[in-house]
């Protein structure tokens, strides 16, 4: 269950990185059809070579300062490319490599993107078991090592393995007293 929450997740994020970098809202396994236009594939090269870069340095790394370093690195490095090219951001903006430029929102604005008036208030209280749920499934299994769940598994398998050996040695041992050919330690 954990492995295909995990992998969930990490589906997730994919299809999340490759929507930002194409400018497409992509919310089904269709919508992956989009990297079959040459534009979406090529604004969405950068990104898939850097998963890739990050997934590599994450598994290989030696050092824990490598993995952050290599955040930073990679949109230092995009931009460093632009400026080396010539590329302007509105250039950048018009080819879709950058976003659209927003003005800034003040934070008081964002509690007005909430209408309160038509939350069903009498419903949260149904709601509270199941965020209690999820802070507790999203919590155990941010903190949980892959590694944790092979040696848990490997651990069962060795414990059924381990009973079934002494089951059958017991057994064997049972028949051969039963059918009269008594202990080897006569």
């Amino acid at each position: 269950m954990i492995g295909g929450y995990l992998a969930f997740i990490g589906y997730f994020c994919l299809q999340a990185g490759v929507a930002l970098c194409i400018g497409e809202s992509m919310t089904g396994l269709a919508d992956w059809r989009y990297l079959l236009e040459p534009h979406s594939l090529l604004l969405a090269t950068p990104g898939l070579l850097s998963a890739g870069v990050l997934t590599i340095i994450s598994r290989k790394a030696k050092s824990d300062a490598i993995l952050p370093i290599t955040m930073v690195v990679i949109p230092a490095a995009f931009y460093a490319i632009l400026f080396i090219f010539g590329v302007s951001m509105d250039d950048a903006r018009q080819d879709g490599w950058v976003g659209e430029e927003v003005p800034p929102v003040p934070v008081s604005e964002l509690l007005q993107l909430v209408d309160f008036k038509l939350v069903h208030w009498r419903l949260i209280s149904n709601c509270i078991g199941t965020w209690v749920g999820m802070v507790f499934v999203v919590s155990f299994a941010s903190c949980l090592d892959i590694g944790m769940c092979r040696h848990l598994v490997n651990d069962s398998l060795s414990l059924i393995q381990g009973f079934i050996l002494y089951y059958s040695a017991y057994s064997f041992s049972c028949n051969q007293y039963g059918h009269g050919r008594g202990s080897r330690y006569k």
